[in-house]
């Protein structure tokens, strides 16, 4: 088993690569929108390193849910922030579902994020022609980000590969201790009463020794230095950017998910649209839609784009791939949330769509670039949707 220690330099240049702080998240003026120190490793194939810290109101439609048997389905609660509140959470041993451990799990995830909130997406570097993500051709990227802040994005983001969605273990670690010494506690082998005595007491009482010793066996064959550097890097290339809760584009719906909710986002395109200002519906249903189905999928996104909604789906075919469409004729916002990497743009067939919903929105996952969609990853995208 091969182990080398990253140079601090490249681990910089990786994060700034695909960092909102660093790059920007935004490609100008959005469409339509209404006024308003030391060094570790990780082992296994050459291992990843991670630096230590060194110390217009639209009609009333919010809540609006319908159904159609013929495969159509829509739901979720807009908010003036453009989030869509779920309170569905995937099963885990762990119990983080009361709204206090909701609560606290949501408040140490935004602190624990990057730190205050900025005010807006930094601007772009001056000279030199203009990307789609908002950077500068030709320009290297420059940001404020202090090696504390690289440390936290560097294992927030490997912290998106080491665990599945909606792994509840790993989400509470990660709000107790921060993706940065979590990562470095993984590394160095810790056992799972040295994990528990770590935490707060108030996350002992909602994860047990038990959870944290099944988790530790999940991620631990995941520690691999060359995928991680392979995910940055294939981010870089389609100008996927990082979103992490302490950025001002995390869409607070995700609160209500607790542990369960995403560790982190990569996105293409404008990542503002996630928290669209007019508010966003989820529009999701069958694959093997009838033409009716279809029919009402159109009519509910077309209907809900002319009211300024921002329409999010999951750019499958049948019903998600006719909401995407519907939005787009429309002229308004649509999001596609996959279930896998924003580098593969699946299905192979809606390669075209997702990159007209990448010109006009925003492509989303919470997997890093190079990650596979599976049957689990699709049932969790769903949740994430609604």
């Amino acid at each position: 088993m091969s182990v080398y220690e990253l140079d601090r330099r490249l681990v910089r240049e990786l994060v700034e690569s695909v960092s909102i702080a660093a790059r920007g998240s935004a490609r100008g003026p959005a469409r339509r929108r209404p006024p308003a120190p030391a060094v570790a490793t990780l082992p296994d194939q050459g291992a990843a390193s991670v630096p230590k810290p060194a110390g217009a109101s639209s009609p009333p439609l919010a809540g609006a849910s319908a159904s159609s048997p013929a495969g159509a389905a829509v739901s979720g609660t807009s908010h003036a922030d453009g989030s869509i509140t779920n309170s569905a959470a995937a099963p885990n041993s762990a119990d983080v579902t009361s709204p206090g451990a909701v609560g606290a799990l949501a408040s140490a995830r935004r602190s624990l994020g990057r730190g205050p909130t900025p005010e807006g997406p930094a601007a772009p570097a001056t000279g030199g022609a203009t990307t789609a993500g908002g950077a500068r051709v030709g320009d290297s990227p420059t940001s404020d980000l202090d090696d504390d802040a690289v440390a936290r994005l560097f294992a927030t983001a490997t912290w998106s590969a080491l665990a599945e969605p909606g792994d509840a273990v790993a989400g509470v670690v990660v709000a107790a201790l921060g993706a940065d010494q979590a990562l470095s506690m993984l590394l160095e082998q810790r056992t799972p009463r040295e994990w528990w005595r770590a935490l707060g007491e108030e996350y002992r009482a909602v994860v047990s020794e038990a959870d944290l010793a099944a988790g530790v066996e999940r991620w631990r064959p995941r520690l691999s230095s060359r995928l991680a550097v392979a995910a940055f890097r294939s981010a870089a290339n389609c100008r996927a950017r990082l979103v992490t809760p302490g950025d001002a584009e995390w869409p607070r719906g995700f609160d209500g998910l607790g542990a369960h909710a995403p560790l982190a986002l990569w996105v293409r395109g404008d990542a503002r649209e996630l928290s669209h200002a007019a508010g966003s519906i989820a529009i999701v249903g069958s694959r093997d839609a009838t033409t009716y189905g279809e029919h009402v999928a159109t009519e509910l996104a077309s209907g809900l784009s002319d009211r300024g909604f921002a329409v999010f789906s999951g750019a499958a075919y049948g019903i998600d791939g006719m909401a995407h469409r519907a939005a787009l004729a429309s002229r308004e916002t649509t999001v596609a949330f996959l279930a896998g990497g924003v580098d593969r743009l699946y299905p192979a067939a809606h390669h075209d769509l997702l990159l007209r919903v990448e010109a006009t929105g925003a492509i989303v996952s919470e997997l890093p670039c190079g990650s596979a969609p599976t049957k689990w990853r699709f049932l969790h995208q769903k949740i994430n949707l609604c």
